[in-house]
């Protein structure tokens, strides 16, 4: 298992370089340093740590205080204070924060290893227990019956992202195509079971749309190219496995891929006209209905009314369902399979 990653935030550069050197002996990683708030959020546009060791006064800007609350809440990571403030204010407004420790300087070593691993125990245990499933694979098979659902191992044949959540980002389910978009510089990532979203804005969108239980498309920039995504509400048996907490499932389209088997084996499956089965092929890889128009060289008004007859003949209503029953439905494994 790969040691924790820690970021330090901290305007002393004596006090930064005494935290490494623990860090270092106690065998964790340090996953980089920052002296501002702003600086510290930056850094975590890029990477991801275990844990954050959080200077309270931080000079100009946002204090540690105020950061801790951004990246606790909206990035779900722990934070430890590491402060030679001790006053009843601070301390007062640092209990308010709920950090997941508190150091005062100077400190040992001891000190550091003790809060921390109690800080990254309480942290996996607070995010609660359930399977979660990564690349098809239960990790933790709280839920047995959960690989054997609609989301099974064939999923990770699909080319398109699937990923399965509750109202608190808490991630049950990716397929392998999830995890490779996922990964690197995406504005979603995974951590620790967790959905983490580099905008707050979309995290915010993302849980609202769960606990609304509706279906929504929208678009993130992703390596310079759009990352469509297409969330729906679960259905009530697999939302009841979730911890009986709301349910979505989350598509994630970045690619492009030449459609003709899914023409074929969705033109066949459904008896769909050579234009339906287009337009149903390219939905699996862009559910937006306006580009898809475009590349086809027919009207909006034209694509929609295709549309209406492929939902006729699939016997769907919308397009969160339709995508729902192309994807996991009898021909998913043929209209996505990447082997």
């Amino acid at each position: 298992m790969p040691p924790k990653s820690i970021l330090v935030v901290d305007d002393s550069p004596t006090a930064v370089n005494l935290i490494k050197l623990y860090l270092v002996n106690l065998g964790y990683e340090v996953a980089g340093t920052a002296d501002t708030a702003d600086q510290a959020l930056q850094l975590l546009g890029q990477h991801v740590p275990d844990l954050v060791l959080m200077d309270i006064n931080l000079g100009e800007g946002m204090n540690g205080i105020e950061a801790a609350d951004i990246i606790m809440n909206q990035y779900g990571i722990p934070v430890i204070y590491v402060t030679s403030y001790s006053d009843d204010q601070t301390l007062d407004s640092a209990k308010r924060s709920m950090p997941f420790g508190f150091i005062n300087k100077p400190f040992r070593d001891n000190d550091l290893r003790v809060n921390i691993e109690i800080a990254l125990a309480r942290s996996t245990k607070e995010r609660g227990p359930g399977g979660y499933i990564s690349g098809g694979h239960v990790v933790q098979d709280d839920n047995p019956d959960l690989e054997h659902s609609v989301l099974s191992e064939a999923l990770d044949h699909l080319v398109s992202g699937v990923v399965m959540l509750n109202e608190n980002l808490q991630v049950f389910y990716t397929n392998k195509s999830a995890n490779k978009i996922l990964s690197g510089n995406s504005p979603l990532r995974l951590k620790d079971r967790q959905l983490i979203c580099i905008s707050s804005v979309t995290r915010r969108d993302i849980q609202a749309y769960i606990k609304e239980k509706t279906s929504m498309v929208f678009t993130l920039n992703h390596n310079s190219e759009p990352l469509h995504l297409l969330l729906f509400p679960l259905n009530a048996q697999l939302s009841n496995n979730i911890n009986n907490s709301t349910g979505s499932i989350l598509f994630l389209f970045n690619t492009v891929h030449d459609s003709e088997r899914i023409e074929e084996v969705v033109r066949t499956m459904y008896k769909l006209s050579p234009t339906e089965a287009k337009i149903a092929a390219r939905l699996v890889f862009n559910p937006y209905l306006a580009d898809i128009s475009t590349s086809l060289g027919i009207t909006y008004n034209t694509a929609r009314t295709h549309l209406k007859r492929i939902y006729q003949k699939t016997d769907t209503n919308k397009l969160p369902s339709l995508i729902q029953k192309i994807v996991t439905g009898p021909a998913g494994l043929l209209i996505h399979s990447t082997d």
